[in-house]
């Protein structure tokens, strides 16, 4: 990386300029479904939890969730976005720290494109996830889900030979976050592979940075899936 930082530098400066620039989605709290005995999703994070990309969170990864988990157990699911655009996991820590969190049911954790892009080390990653972990999990009810890092080499907007020293670094991250969530019992991983995106016609948005609705409805399924109904019932018993 330090080797190759001249062409990063010129290569990151570039997209920079060039990367359509998105808004944050509207519609940070939603609900899918009416009545009591909701469920409530809780979803923290950068950009991709932000929404960026997708009109509007009813199409990003909260409201995706919230529909699928409806559909499995019929009961209302309530959603709630706590994320920013840019946040390295050292920022979400701090965005949580001063937020009240509720009592969610499932807590959905998207990070480290910018920890990859930032060239945070790998004892920051650490430290900042690890943080951002512990005040999850201390949440009473909260089954806790943290993304894997997405293919960054398959980033439409990124050029090579950035792509690929940037993919690198993601999945050293990666790695990281892999073993962390390993440490907790509350915590598990949704994966995305290369392969995922070859299954979608559109899997990013028009920016080529963030993921379009299709890549968010895909997470979401991958998420719902790894939950068991008796994890989805246990707030009704």
């Amino acid at each position: 990386m330090l080797a190759a930082a001249p062409v990063l530098l010129v290569q990151g400066s570039r997209v920079r300029r060039r990367v359509e620039w998105l808004p944050e989605a509207p519609g940070v709290d939603g609900q899918v479904g009416r009545g009591g005995d909701r469920l409530e999703v809780l979803v923290v994070g950068d950009s991709v939890a932000a929404g960026v990309g997708v009109a509007h969170h009813r199409d990003a990864m909260a409201g995706r969730l919230a529909a699928h988990l409806n559909a499995r157990t019929g009961r209302p699911v309530h959603w709630r976005v706590v994320a920013r655009s840019g946040l390295d996991a050292r920022g979400l820590h701090d965005l949580l720290a001063e937020t009240d969190l509720g009592d969610p049911d499932v807590a959905v954790v998207s990070l480290g494109v910018n920890d990859t892009k930032d060239l945070r080390s790998d004892a920051a990653w650490r430290a900042g996830l690890t943080k951002v972990l512990d005040r999850l999990v201390a949440l009473p009810r909260a089954r806790v889900f943290v993304l894997a890092m997405p293919p960054v080499e398959r980033f439409p907007a990124l050029p090579r030979p950035l792509a690929d020293l940037l993919g690198a670094r993601a999945r050293r991250l990666d790695r990281i976050a892999r073993e962390l969530a390993l440490e907790y019992d509350a915590v598990a991983r949704v994966e995305l592979t290369g392969r995922d995106l070859d299954e979608l016609a559109e899997p990013f948005a028009s920016d080529g940075f963030h993921p379009g609705p299709a890549l968010h409805d895909l997470v979401a399924r991958g998420v719902a899936e790894r939950l068991t109904l008796a994890q989805l019932m246990r707030r009704s018993g």
